[in-house]
């Protein structure tokens, strides 16, 4: 009896592994023979369905999120669930990837699953808000605003009739440019759950603004692959919904908003006169160049003295980032002490039309000087100059123009504006008031004249922005310091945000990483201005 139990044992052990063996070689028949031995390896890894099941109605969406003041502050990853089965169980596990070098390099990954609703029908996902002072800590922000990004997010479900483990992913790619921009104030009331985005133009310049907040392309230095110097309109739809505690959804009208734009310039203004502005479209300022131009709106300044009296000053910078019908709010770019006669390069965030505003300020913080310099198509080369007489100082020379080059160095031939500017001060430091001159006439120009630099005259240049229209600056008296101003700049320099040192010409400074560094400091126990 022992003898045939033997048999058969070993005669089903032999039927049992030549199945086993058919099915291995049926199976090597019609999967590629690594993906087979892995699974051999790893049964228990599960398969990614490329495809969205027929019974998921979804779609995955990039956007570009700005806080309260209007500050690129994350990327959000929407999933947009139109349509789900019932489940028992579901997840979704969100990533970002960014395209450098030409290979895809992780970025993101959210830790932990994000849990789904069990129902059925159409379902509301929290975008994943991924903040950029996160994603600075795995890759460079000029990789992220200059490039593509991929986000992916991967499902993962359980069905009522026993089926586990099912799972698909779907994705989105999209260039930085291309990525609708919204308020993370939407994002936060779980309002935003669609962004449709249309364009009717001959031009593909991104222009991705939602609600009015916007921070575009323009406003943090990137350049479309494609412009046009002809009006173009865009309108973006953000599809909104009142979230209720019970799950229910009371869906709400879309919030439209349409924009007409036309192609920056050098020297535009918001005048009423059409001859005017087409002329100066025709003949424009400076030197033209092409609008894929990547040094457009880049600049170096430095702060000049000849002989020099002082050694270092404090330079307090800030933007106004200009738009269809005006400027965003000033945002601080930070306090630097200039060695004088040192020159720093700016870059990133920059755009034509933009203007930057300096306060400038000696070592002890008693103010100097004030000025706005309008920033130019291609890169520009903009000098502060001090009077060489003390006792002069509150009169402040500017000059700036285009410096294809990159040198320090004014093109020849080229448009140089050229201008005076006076403040006045009290014992109270916020009743300081600056003018922007007509003429330097009863200035003593000859304590701003320095080597290599066109010799001062009675005439000042300005651009067309800055002399007419209704937001010109000359003829008009300007206060320095306003409560409209963030809060960093409403103390004196160096008390809430670390003096920036320029000592040699070398410094570089990204724009966008210092409006990110700043955004959200506050004087908390410190006194301020107002």
């Amino acid at each position: 009896m022992n003898i045939f139990r033997k048999i058969f044992r070993n005669q089903l052990s032999n039927r049992i592994q030549k199945a086993s063996l058919s099915i291995i070689a049926a199976t090597l028949t019609t999967t590629p023979f690594l993906s087979t031995l892995e699974a051999i390896a790893d049964p228990l890894t599960p398969q990614t369905i490329a495809q969205v099941p027929q019974d998921w109605q979804t779609g995955v969406q990039l956007l570009r999120l700005l806080d309260n003041s209007g500050n690129l502050s994350s990327i959000g990853i929407l999933f947009d669930i139109a349509n789900k089965p019932s489940t028992t169980y579901a997840n979704a596990v969100y990533q970002l990837y960014v395209r450098r070098s030409g290979e895809w390099r992780e970025v993101y990954t959210n830790s932990g699953a994000r849990l789904l609703s069990k129902n059925s029908g159409r379902q509301i996902a929290p975008v994943e808000v991924i903040p950029l002072n996160l994603l600075s800590e795995k890759i460079s922000l000029d990789d992220i605003y200059n490039g593509d990004l991929k986000a992916i997010t991967s499902v993962r479900y359980d069905l009522p009739n026993g089926v586990k483990d099912s799972r698909f992913e779907i994705e989105e790619i999209k260039s930085f440019s291309s990525i609708t921009t919204t308020r993370l104030s939407e994002i936060n009331t779980g309002r935003v759950t669609s962004v449709v985005t249309s364009s009717s133009n001959s031009s593909n310049n991104s222009y991705n603004t939602v609600n009015g907040s916007g921070l575009s392309d323009r406003d943090l230095g990137i350049s479309s692959s494609q412009s046009t110097n002809t009006q173009s309109s865009q309108t973006t739809i953000v599809q909104t919904t009142n979230v209720q505690t019970d799950s229910s959804v009371k869906p709400l009208k879309p919030i439209v908003e349409s924009r007409k734009y036309r192609g920056d310039e050098d020297d535009d203004y918001e005048g009423d006169d059409r001859k005017d502005r087409d002329r100066d479209e025709k003949q424009p300022d400076g030197v033209e160049m092409s609008k894929k131009n990547p040094h457009r709106g880049h600049f170096s300044l430095a702060v000049l003295q000849n002989p020099a009296s002082t050694s270092q000053v404090i330079a307090r910078l800030s933007l106004r980032s200009k738009r269809p019908k005006g400027f965003l709010e000033e945002r601080f770019l930070g306090d630097y002490r200039f060695t004088i006669n040192q020159r720093a390069t700016f870059i990133r965030g920059l755009n034509p039309g933009d203007r930057l505003v300096v306060r400038l300020f000696d070592v002890n913080n008693r103010p100097l000087g004030y000025s706005e310099v309008q920033l130019l198509k291609d890169f520009s080369a903009i000098s502060l100059i001090l009077p060489s007489d003390p006792s002069a100082y509150g009169t402040l020379r500017t000059i700036s123009g285009i410096d294809s080059q990159r040198v320090g160095l004014i093109d020849s031939n080229t448009k140089v504006y050229d201008y005076f500017t006076q403040i006045q001060t009290t014992s109270i430091l916020t009743e300081s008031v600056a003018r922007f001159l007509t003429t330097s006439q009863g200035i003593p120009i000859g304590l701003f004249n320095v080597a290599g630099l066109p010799q001062a005259t009675n005439n000042c240049t300005y651009t067309n922005a800055f002399a007419k229209g209704e937001r010109s600056l000359i003829d008009r008296t300007i206060s320095v310091f306003t409560k409209d101003m963030p809060p960093v700049m409403q103390v004196l320099p160096g008390q809430l945000s670390p003096l920036i040192p320029i000592e040699n010409s070398q410094s570089t400074i990204d724009v966008v990483r210092k409006i990110l560094d700043f955004k959200d400091l506050r004087p908390n126990g410190i006194p301020s201005f107002f």
